[in-house]
């Protein structure tokens, strides 16, 4: 048994030139789904962040076109990502809430990062507070929470150290420690 790989193509040789065949469809097939699903989860996201951005009535327009059923939490965390083609860190607040109450769950600690840093990067201080509250009351570890917080500081340029501050504020009235 050897194994062979040509391109995308990956093939297992056995002796057999139909297993191969079988093995090598299987793959192309799943890298093109993979590939698929990428291109449609920019698509939904492009037209998300277009519909937030030109329209005052979006919370009706995203109901009534479809978009509660594409929700899931890696589409709202590459919306929140795009924060900057929004352009309005309330709005994007808005979406944030809306969408987690079309999902029934909460947003996992990576949106709630992003949502506390573009907050606080635009001077909305208590926004943020209110959103770093509800994620620490998710119960997740506070280590975790803080590194989440930590790696979305550095994902975005310019990014103001208050969030620590709040967020330190928030575990220390939460009885928490880091």
């Amino acid at each position: 048994m050897g194994l062979a790989s040509h391109g995308r193509n990956l093939a297992f040789q056995i002796g057999n030139p139909k297993s191969r065949l079988l093995i090598r469809v299987h793959y192309y097939c799943s890298y093109k789904s993979e590939s698929k699903k990428l291109q449609d989860l920019d698509e939904t996201v492009r037209e998300i962040c277009t519909i937030l951005k030109r329209s005052r009535e979006w919370e009706s327009v995203l109901s009534s076109s479809g978009f509660p059923k594409k929700l899931n939490p890696c589409v709202v965390r590459s919306v929140l990502q795009q924060h900057h083609q929004v352009g309005d860190p309330e709005r994007l607040l808005s979406f944030f809430d809306w969408s987690g109450a079309q999902l029934g769950v909460l947003p996992n600690l990576h949106s709630f990062s992003i949502m506390a840093v573009v907050l606080c990067n635009s001077k909305l201080f208590g926004h943020a507070h209110g959103v770093l509250e509800r994620m620490v009351r998710t119960r997740k570890p506070a280590l975790e929470v803080l590194d989440c917080v930590v790696r979305c500081f550095r994902e975005f340029e310019g990014s103001d150290m208050v969030v620590f501050e709040i967020l330190i504020n928030v575990f220390t009235m939460g009885g928490l420690v880091l």
